[in-house]
């Protein structure tokens, strides 16, 4: 009998021995499975959906392009309707928004987009719009084959949260003690981010004697802008998509909070903003987009001991980034016929009267329909055709006269109008 409670009892205890090991690798591959999640330099990101728009396209007049894109929270803080905005932008030259307001606001009323989190490590995302494409109609075409750009912007409020253990150790200074420290303060270098485009990158510790024989911690948090598009002030984001920021709106970040061991610390720098003390400071990024803070946990006592604690920082600020899209209009092939003759579009007298209808000074209407019918890309196929020197010898079109009412006063042995093509060309004696 007692061998028999001897086994249960080595059976028991193997198995809570193996109990163990295995919540410990769960446990450890849970932290590590929220490192990876917590890393990364991107916040939002836009890409247009393949072939939206197409590549390339010929620049017929009422043809349309559609455009669709995908926009993904690649980051780990939550973005919400209120706190973020897109906008396209184009070559306002050769197209027309094809849809109406409301159409549009369709198209973008959703941008709350979940960060990467445990429950959604891949983070939300959406299409734009979600059914529809959005369609833009070639408005003119042009002479010769061109890029065109798409440009896709997202403006947003968003958050870092960067987090390192620190030594904390007041004996430094005491050789009599220093059998009892624990850490020796060190740099930290922080390489992958945070799950956002500003990141804390680097966190160095200076340990200074204060009275009674206590130590001031003085910490400096590097902070740089490691994300493809550009910092801006919280509040001020929405600028970013309506062309309005301006020099103080740029590369401003905010100081949420930054503690240890449960004790908020005070902070200042270079370039620190307070506008008062109820504000949060802010700090303004150099050129490159980098700058320090410097942070004071004061007054640590010995009785405290020697310890490392997570230093935990928290930053807010608004971000704008833009993708772009190139695409190609081409010249439209030569279709059709002629009637009458092919004038360059370019030339003084050819008047657009609407975005299909053109007309020449000289008279002769273009095929609303088809202006170019029969003529190269860039030239206007019209009935009216100049006929100065073909029906009157000895003249030539010249700038004789600077109006109608002119070239007549000057009489027909010296000038006739309504014979050339062009504003200020009049049919001139030579």
């Amino acid at each position: 009998m007692k061998k028999i409670i001897f086994i249960l009892i080595v059976v028991m205890a193997l198995f809570l021995s193996g109990c163990d090991i295995f919540q410990s690798k769960e446990t450890t591959n849970e932290i590590d499975y929220l490192k990876e999640i917590n890393k990364g330099t991107d916040g939002l990101v836009v890409s247009f959906l393949p072939d939206l728009p197409s590549n390339e396209a010929y620049g017929l007049i009422g043809n349309k392009l559609q455009i669709k894109m995908k926009i993904e929270n690649k980051g780990t803080f939550d973005v919400t309707d209120e706190t973020s905005s897109l906008i396209i932008t184009h070559n306002q030259e050769y197209f027309t928004e094809d849809f109406t307001t409301q159409e549009k606001s369709n198209a973008y009323r959703s941008l709350s987009l979940p960060g990467r989190s445990r429950e959604n490590p891949y983070g939300g995302f959406i299409i734009v719009p979600e059914k529809d494409n959005l369609d833009y109609k070639i408005s003119d075409s042009p002479a010769v084959d061109k890029d065109m750009i798409f440009t896709a912007t997202v403006c947003y409020q968003y958050g870092t949260e960067a987090s390192a253990d620190i030594c904390i150790n007041p004996y430094i200074f005491d050789p009599q003690n220093q059998k009892k420290e624990v850490c020796e303060p060190k740099e930290i270098t922080l390489k992958d981010g945070q799950g956002a485009p500003i990141a804390v990158t680097k966190i160095t510790e200076q340990i200074l004697p204060a009275g009674d024989g206590n130590v001031n911690l003085l910490f400096y948090i590097y902070i740089d802008n490691v994300g493809k598009g550009r910092v801006v002030e919280k509040t001020a984001y929405d600028k970013g998509c309506k062309g309005q920021l301006g020099i103080d709106d740029m590369n401003i970040v905010k100081i949420t909070d930054v503690v240890i061991s449960n004790r908020h610390l005070k902070c200042e720098g270079k370039q620190l903003l307070v506008i008062n003390e109820k504000d949060l400071p802010k700090i303004k990024l150099g050129p490159k987009g980098e700058n320090k803070i410097q942070c004071e946990l004061a007054d640590v006592s010995k009785t405290d001991g020697a310890y490392t604690a997570p230093l935990n920082i928290k930053l807010s600020y608004g971000y704008v980034e833009s993708t772009d899209k190139v695409m190609k209009l081409k010249a439209p092939p030569k279709v059709g016929s002629c009637t009458g003759n092919c004038y360059n579009e370019n030339i003084p007298g050819i008047i657009k009267t609407s975005k299909y209808d053109y007309c020449l000074v000289a008279g002769g209407l273009a095929d609303p329909q088809n202006p170019r019918k029969g003529c190269n890309a860039g030239e206007i196929c019209c009935k009216g055709e100049e006929t100065c020197e073909k029906e009157n010898a000895g003249y030539k079109c010249s700038d004789c006269a600077t109006s109608s009412d002119q070239c007549r006063t000057l009489g027909p042995d010296k000038c006739i109008p309504y014979k050339c093509i062009g504003n200020d060309r009049y049919c001139c004696k030579t």
